[in-house]
């Protein structure tokens, strides 16, 4: 498994930015037709699929149904059954006729954004003022308590009353236990944890396996006795050598053991590996070719309101990406590892650096009421900024004094590299003794960051080169050019002299309405 470039982690390293974030309808995205290959099953939308079910205006607004007037309503239904018409087709469907049935039909309701707050980001503080400076930093911080909409996020759509009130219980107790700080009972919470990861699965939620043992015990039969032991005896070594930073070959030769040993037994074991290291469940794999995302795997399980949701995102990373980086993209598939932790992800697919995967948190695009959450564009520009600036075409063989890093050697005239040259040269030295790689909890980057604040966008910048890269770029995209004189407004101007660039940019602030 290769190196996954985080977008956001579960540290105090939070955007500024996902604070009052708004939210926006999900139907606002231009939807694009999901074509599903044949290992699909219930969910295949063909002419005789007795399971077909007809978009309906109800479904497609969800609450906005009530404030319609009747002459929007008029307009709308023969759209929405020219919609049916086509869908029903399934794989003949026309995606061009369908992404203009869905911009009509937006035009018809007039659909616009709809700005409100989102929940602020549990357990990450602000920045901004000393005291959450010092609670980011203290071993013994007390977390925020959890509320429903905090720990389920969209899933709490997903259940009954009773079963809220049955969640709802664990939490108060964990919550009850964690605000003791240092005197908490680590065992009992731990317990309550693994209580309440039961009692979801048990109502049908689907729970990610966060260590190799928990994933054979997930799926019992599927493996070997050899098997599991091999299984267990890899991961030991992995976290052994990821602990002590060493990342020579032993490391990639236990990924490749690994990865055999679960491609024997029948998975896919890149998908297995992102969903343990990341702690993130896999709701949906989509294989791009060319522009054209088609739904891999099982269907079976997907509810027709989260495909709506899977296919949101679909558009959203559609409309964001350029069409020649396409070629870059894999797979693009949607998971979660709950709300506010690890929002994204891009990691790739081969050594060649020619195929990526990009993962997208569900969680964290959608609120507890369903509602996309706009600021999530910004984390898609991100992890975009990782894949244009980490691919082969950006890299070369052989050294000549260029930067690099754990993908390889950067070429001369890549992105990366003369970001580099221009902007770390200064600061890498001391950067290198200030900040751990393996440090997760990133107080070594937010003291480099509050020592050199004037030089990045973010304290998330801060990681490494490659996040200062990606969180410039996103800065560069969702803002104007700026005119001041720090180091970070000069790396953000320094991406307006590149013209293909510029109009990558243009583009996306076209796609995201933002130029009007």
């Amino acid at each position: 498994m290769k190196k996954l470039w985080i977008a956001i982690l579960i540290s105090t390293l939070a955007l500024s930015g996902c604070q009052g974030a708004p939210e926006v309808p999900v139907p606002e995205a231009e939807p694009t037709k999901i074509e599903q290959t044949q290992e699909a099953t219930t969910q295949d939308q063909t002419p005789t699929d007795p399971n077909f079910e007809p978009l309906t205006l109800e479904f497609y607004v969800g609450d906005l149904v009530d404030d319609l007037t009747d002459e929007e309503v008029d307009k709308a239904q023969p759209i929405i059954d020219a919609i049916n018409k086509e869908e029903q087709k399934g794989a003949d469907a026309s995606n061009t006729v369908l992404d203009q049935l869905y911009d009509d039909l937006d035009d018809a309701l007039n659909l616009t954004w709809e700005e409100e707050d989102a929940a602020a980001d549990k357990g990450q503080p602000d920045p901004q003022t000393p005291d959450d400076e010092e609670a980011g930093s203290t071993d013994d911080a007390i977390p925020e308590p959890w509320t429903l909409d905090d720990y389920l996020g969209f899933n709490k759509t997903k259940l009954t009353s009773d079963q809220l009130g049955q969640v709802q219980k664990y939490l108060d107790q964990i919550n009850e236990e964690e605000q003791k700080g240092s005197d908490m009972d680590a065992d009992l919470v731990d317990d309550l944890y693994a209580e309440l990861k039961a009692l979801q699965v048990s109502f049908g939620l689907r729970i990610a396996a966060t260590s190799f043992k928990e994933f054979i015990d997930m799926n019992e039969g599927k493996f070997t006795p050899a098997q599991k032991d091999k299984i267990l005896e890899l991961e030991k070594t992995i976290n052994d050598l990821n602990e002590s930073g060493d990342m020579n070959g032993d490391l990639d030769k236990a990924y490749e053991d690994l990865e055999k040993l679960l491609t024997e037994a029948g998975f896919d074991a890149n998908d297995v590996i992102s969903e343990v290291e990341t702690g993130g469940v896999q709701y949906a794999k989509f294989e791009v070719n060319g522009t054209q995302m088609t739904i891999v795997g099982d269907t079976s399980k997907i509810t027709k309101e989260d495909m709506v949701k899977y296919r949101f995102l679909v558009a959203k990373t559609q409309q964001l990406i350029p069409v020649d980086q396409m070629k870059y993209l894999q797979y693009l598939v949607i998971n979660s590892d709950g709300v506010n932790n690890t929002l994204a992800y891009v990691a790739q697919e081969n050594d060649e650096l020619t195929k990526f995967r990009m993962a997208l948190d569900i969680n964290d695009a959608f609120d507890a009421k369903g509602k996309y959450i706009a600021d999530f564009d910004t984390t898609i520009v991100h992890e975009f900024a990782h894949l244009l600036s980490l691919n082969a075409s950006q890299m070369q063989k052989e050294s000549t004094g260029t930067y690099e890093n754990e993908e390889g050697i950067l070429a001369k005239k890549s992105y990366l590299n003369l970001f580099f040259q221009k902007f770390w040269t200064d600061i890498y030295e001391e950067f290198q003794e200030a900040v751990d790689p393996s440090d997760e909890s990133g107080e070594g980057a937010l003291a480099f960051y509050d020592k050199y604040a004037d030089q990045f966008v973010s304290d998330y910048a801060a990681t490494n080169p490659e996040e200062d890269f990606a969180e410039t770029f996103r800065v560069f995209v969702f803002e104007d050019k700026p005119t001041g004189g720090d180091v970070k407004d000069q790396k953000v101007a320094w991406l307006h002299t590149f013209e293909d660039l510029v109009a990558y940019r243009a583009d996306m602030r076209k796609a995201l309405k933002l130029d009007e």
